[in-house]
């Protein structure tokens, strides 16, 4: 599956969620994610099936994560995509975890189109 659209900024949650949930992710997806998300705002909203499932406890929501090939800036990046029970954000951001902050390693800005293969 394919999803197209454009980098957009966040509310300014996605770098405390992240670390809260550090050692969870690490466990799930393989990598140690940069304390926070990029976000990507799509005209249609995928139907993800299979997810990886991340159930923390306590007050902290689970999280549905989804590998995904990020592609962006001539640049292919093994990425995954999250969507959180509890987000702010409305259901056409995607938030992605990367194990470097994608921005600055690649200098995305917003509106910068972006393409995610998912698996």
């Amino acid at each position: 599956m394919i999803i197209r659209g454009k980098v957009v900024s966040g509310v300014g949650k996605g770098a405390y969620f992240v670390e809260k949930y550090e050692h969870l992710f690490e466990y799930a997806v393989g990598f140690k994610p940069f304390y926070g998300t990029l976000n990507i705002i799509v005209d249609n909203v995928p139907d993800l099936k299979n997810p990886t499932k991340i159930t923390p406890g306590g007050k902290f929501k689970p999280i549905k994560c989804y590998a995904a090939e990020l592609k962006i800036k001539g640049e292919n990046i093994d990425v995954f995509v999250i969507r959180p029970e509890a987000t702010r954000h409305p259901e056409n951001i995607l938030e992605i975890i990367a194990p470097m902050c994608i921005k600055e390693t690649y200098n995305v800005k917003d509106g910068d189109e972006a393409e995610c293969s998912l698996e």
